[in-house]
C-alpha cells in the first residue's frame, strides 16, 4: 500500500482502500503540524523488530531513510528531521490538473511511508494512520502554501482540496464517502494508528 499523497496517489488517496485494525485512538490534534517533528505510536504489530521512517521515493532508486527506532511496549517513538533537502522533494504544482490552485508554484513536497521489520532486518509491513472513511498521511513541504479547488474524474468521483499547509510536516486528512473525498488539513478525529502486515 506504498502511496504518494501529492503525484498519482494524491488524487486517488481517497479511491477505494478502507482501514481496518486499529488498535487506540490518538488524541486528536488541534492542528495539522507535526508538533517537534516527534511521531508516538502505540500499536499492535506482532513480529516487528525495527520501524524505520522513510521518504516515499518517485524515482524508484529506493527509499531514504529519515528516521529508525526499536518497536517495544507496544510501540515507538520517531524524529523526523526538521529539514528536508530538495533530493527527497517533488515539485507540487506539477501533479494537478486544472480546476485546483497551489499558491506558490515552487512548492516541494515529500511523502512519508512508516515500515516494520523484523528481527533479521527483513520489512515485513507498514504503520496507517486513518479510520473506516479516512486517511492521515504524513507530508513535507519547503514553504507554506495552499491548495484549493476540485477535480472530477471521468467516472464522476470528485475530489475536493482545502490544504493549508506549513512549511515542514504536516499530516493530511482525505475523507472518502462514494461520490466524493474531501483533503484537507483539518483532523476529523477518530483516527488510529494500524499495522497491515505483508
Amino acid at each position: 500500500m506504498k502511496k504518494y499523497f501529492l503525484n498519482v496517489g494524491f488524487l486517488c488517496l481517497c479511491a477505494g482502500f478502507v482501514f481496518v485494525g486499529c488498535n487506540k485512538d490518538d488524541d486528536d490534534l488541534e492542528t495539522s503540524v507535526v508538533a517537534d517533528n516527534k511521531i508516538t505510536v502505540t500499536v499492535d504489530a506482532p513480529n516487528v523488530a525495527v520501524v524505520k521512517a522513510r521518504m516515499d521515493d518517485y524515482e524508484g532508486d529506493g527509499d531514504a531513510t529519515m528516521d529508525e527506532c526499536d518497536y517495544s511496549n507496544g510501540g515507538f517513538a520517531l524524529t523526523l528531521p526538521a529539514t528536508l533537502d530538495a533530493e527527497y522533494l517533488e515539485p507540487l504544482v506539477d501533479v494537478f490538473p486544472s480546476g485546483i490552485s497551489v499558491s506558490d508554484k515552487n512548492t516541494k513536497m515529500g511523502d512519508l511511508l512508516i515500515y516494520g521489520h523484523n528481527a533479521d532486518g527483513a520489512s515485513i509491513g507498514a504503520f496507517y494512520y486513518g479510520s473506516n472513511t479516512c486517511n492521515g498521511e504524513y507530508t513535507y513541504v519547503d514553504r507554506n502554501v495552499t491548495i484549493t479547488g476540485s477535480y472530477t474524474d471521468g467516472d464522476g468521483y470528485k475530489t475536493v482540496f482545502n490544504v493549508s499547509l506549513v512549511k515542514g510536516w504536516n499530516i493530511v486528512y482525505s475523507t472518502e464517502t462514494e461520490k466524493i473525498c474531501t483533503v484537507t488539513t483539518s483532523n476529523p478525529g477518530g483516527l488510529s494508528w494500524y499495522f497491515e502486515s505483508y
